[in-house]
């Protein structure tokens, strides 16, 4: 009995506790649903005010729509079922308390719409459309419900329109019924107006922008296929490359075929120059629309784009001979070269330079020089100004500069010498002196030139020779090679010692011989030396001149050599005169 009266007791008071919760402040958001639809994605986050944060959700009675969930107090999900819902939400704040909160409504049936709503089939050509259904949920059924297609055309459950049909030209326009796969009471269907178009084969054209790009441009040229209609289906097109270009080579992108999408009227073909370094010709693109299935060739047929070529020759230069005379007939031929063979007429720049005078020491050149297209050499000719002055060999040095249609390579200048070739006259003087009376005097020479030695100078031997002077009795010899008027200067001097003595005698000669001369004209290569007598005749005694009879003494050579006598400082023999 006790045992009976505590059971029931503890019932009671278990009921109580449930009946009797104690109340809560919690309120949760938002105070219902919005509309849910069948097929439709729905989220909705649910939060709780008036207990102590934070607050955990949990599915407390009922049943959540199908393909809603609750996760971490947010309801999401697709509904796939139609029809009225009824469920519970605990929300437990921090601290234990908590709050139900109840939901009730009714998810909505969806709405469908066809997609597409239309389509064009060519005549004579397979058609296939496949048609999808916005709203509902997935996967939906078709079936025709009013109307017919044309001969040949046909509706599969899961919506491919397709076939091939000759059917007149013209809209066809038919009613389907569209079921989705949503659940609830009984199936949803809608009735969706469909319309198909037979329309004979559109035409098709090419177009290209833009006209021309460069080779090693970022630019591409861009074939447009333009089809005239917009069609439910795609329709490949037939295209045949020509033009000068080579696919492959001079360009990527070449195409046999290109198919213009469903629902699009264009379609691209993108040609790609191939960078090179090649000077050549302008290159053209070629495309052309050809026959094919499901379309017409329009107009117009073809398109030309054109690959421009950028790529310049370099230009160098040379000079050939190196140095020619001022005076000869010879000239400093500058060759300016190009790497490749030009395709117009190139102007090439360039500027003088150098040691020679323009206009004065050789015939004026001017700038640009042109080589003609095809040709991949020209000259300037500088042509030396003969002139009879003594000068220095002069440079013309020709600097190619920049320009249109070439860059500069190397060599990027060059330089020829005008070689002075105009020489000095060389002579050399006379000299006359005394013989002084004892050791030796110097008699100077002077070799000139009429001008300064040019380059490398003038070089000759010199030497003494025998006049009526004997070397080594009357002056000393003296010889030497190799002698040089060096560069720019104009004479050399030569010593020649004259012996001194006391002997009165003639006068004496010697010479000095200038031979083996280089860098100038020989005027006069021989200078005389004078050996002037400056010696008093000697007093010779007095000599009886009575004689027997006989010839008469020759007096003359008494004299000489009473003088040779003096000269030689011999005892003068008297008898000599007898």
């Amino acid at each position: 009995m006790t045992n009976a009266r505590s059971a029931g007791t503890l019932a009671m008071l278990l009921l109580c506790e449930i009946i009797t919760a104690p109340t809560s402040a919690i309120v949760v958001s938002p105070a219902s649903l919005p509309t849910l639809t069948a097929g439709t994605l729905f989220s909705q986050t649910l939060t709780s005010s008036g207990g102590v944060a934070p607050y955990v959700y949990s599915l407390s009675g009922g049943t959540l729509p199908v393909g809603v969930t609750l996760s971490s107090g947010v309801l999401s999900g697709t509904p796939t079922q139609r029809g009225g819902y009824a469920f519970g939400v605990r929300s437990q704040d921090n601290i234990g308390a908590f709050v139900i909160k109840g939901y009730t409504g009714t998810v909505q049936n969806p709405s469908l719409a066809l997609v597409p709503a239309s389509a064009t089939a060519i005549q004579g050509v397979a058609f296939s459309q496949t048609l999808s259904t916005a709203g509902g949920v997935a996967p939906h059924s078709y079936l025709l419900e009013t109307g017919a297609f044309p001969a040949g055309i046909s509706i599969s459950s899961a919506g491919v329109v397709s076939g091939t049909t000759a059917a007149a030209p013209g809209n066809y326009p038919v009613t389907l019924r569209v079921t989705d796969a949503s659940t609830g009471p009984g199936s949803y269907f809608e009735l969706e107006p469909f319309t198909l178009t037979i329309s004979p084969p559109p035409t098709v054209s090419i177009a290209v922008a833009p006209a021309s790009v460069t080779e090693d441009g970022a630019t591409n040229l861009i074939y447009t296929v333009t089809r005239s209609l917009n069609l439910s289906s795609p329709t490949v097109v037939n295209i045949t490359a020509g033009g000068t270009a080579t696919s492959g080579t001079d360009y990527t992108g070449g195409v046999a075929t290109v198919s213009i999408p469903a629902g699009a009227t264009t379609a691209t073909i993108t040609i790609n120059p191939t960078v090179d370094a090649t000077v050549e010709a302008d290159e053209t693109v070629i495309l052309t629309v050809a026959a094919g299935g499901g379309y017409t060739v329009g107009a117009p047929a073809s398109a030309t784009g054109t690959i421009t070529n950028d790529d310049v020759p370099s230009a160098s230069i040379t000079v050939a001979p190196a140095s020619v005379n001022e005076d000869g007939a010879a000239n400093l031929v500058y060759t300016v070269t190009l790497s490749a063979v030009p395709l117009v007429a190139t102007s090439v720049n360039f500027t003088v330079s150098g040691s020679a005078t323009s206009g004065t020491d050789y015939a004026a050149v001017t700038s640009p020089l042109t080589i003609a297209a095809g040709v991949t050499t020209g000259t300037v000719v500088v042509n030396p100004t003969a002139d009879a002055a003594v000068e220095a060999n002069e440079t013309v040095t020709i600097t190619l500069g920049t320009g249109i249609g070439y860059t500069v390579g190397a060599p990027a200048n060059a330089t020829g010498s005008i070689l002075n070739d105009d020489l000095p006259t060389l002579t050399i003087n006379d000299v006359t002196l005394a013989e002084g009376n004892a050791g030796t005097s110097n008699a100077t020479f002077t070799v000139s030139l009429s001008a300064p030695a040019g380059p490398g100078g003038v070089t000759f031997d010199i030497a003494t020779a025998n006049g009526t002077g004997i070397a080594g009795v009357d002056y000393v010899a003296n010889s030497l090679t190799g002698q040089i008027i060096p560069a720019g200067a104009s004479t050399y001097s030569f010593t020649v010692l004259v012996n001194g003595d006391t002997l009165n005698e003639s006068i004496k000669t010697f010479f000095v011989n200038v031979t083996n001369v280089t860098n100038a004209v020989v005027g006069d290569g021989q200078g005389l030396g004078t050996i002037v007598n400056d010696d008093a005749a000697a007093v010779l005694p007095s000599v009886a001149r009575s004689h027997t009879a006989g010839p008469r003494p020759d007096w003359s050579r008494a004299v000489s050599s009473e003088q040779r006598a003096v000269s030689s400082g011999r005892t003068y023999d008297e008898t000599a005169r007898e």
